[in-house]
């Protein structure tokens, strides 16, 4: 017989009552932020996702968790979700950690693709083309000629 415990029920169980699990406070601190740090890097992790997982923890626990996250993790979340904003590209861990908030609690949304404006080719010619500037003719043969 195949017993299967629902892990859901007994994590909820042991948040509920912390005082009966008193001698395991270390491991649940350490396996809480691992848990959630293995969610943000799943690969299905998207926008909607991420908001619904910071809206079932709440916001203060997650920036909580941010606060103790390392600039790495940081930037894998900002990339993952708003590849194109300022902040990911800097890297400043301060700046990451408040754009993930923003994004988390619907304050800002995912930064658009900036477009850039491709720079004209500017074609080399030799110096010599610039300083004579002989007038242009076309020959023609007046209309009956061969």
């Amino acid at each position: 017989m195949n017993v299967v415990i629902d892990s859901y029920a007994l994590l909820g169980a042991i948040g509920r009552h912390r005082d009966a699990f008193a001698g395991i406070d270390n491991l649940v601190k350490k396996q809480a932020a691992a848990l959630l740090t293995a969610q943000l890097k799943h690969k299905s992790l998207d926008l909607n996702a991420f908001r619904s997982m910071v809206a079932a923890i709440g916001s203060e626990s997650f920036e909580l968790f941010l606060d103790t996250a390392d600039v790495k993790l940081l930037k894998g979340i900002a990339k993952k979700l708003d590849q194109h904003a300022e902040a990911t590209k800097s890297g400043n861990d301060d700046a990451l950690r408040i754009h993930l908030t923003g994004l988390a609690t619907k304050r800002i949304e995912p930064t658009a693709k900036s477009l850039k404006l491709k720079a004209s080719k500017v074609t080399k010619t030799s110096p010599s083309a610039h300083t004579l500037s002989a007038p242009h003719a076309i020959a023609t043969k007046p209309p009956g000629r061969r």
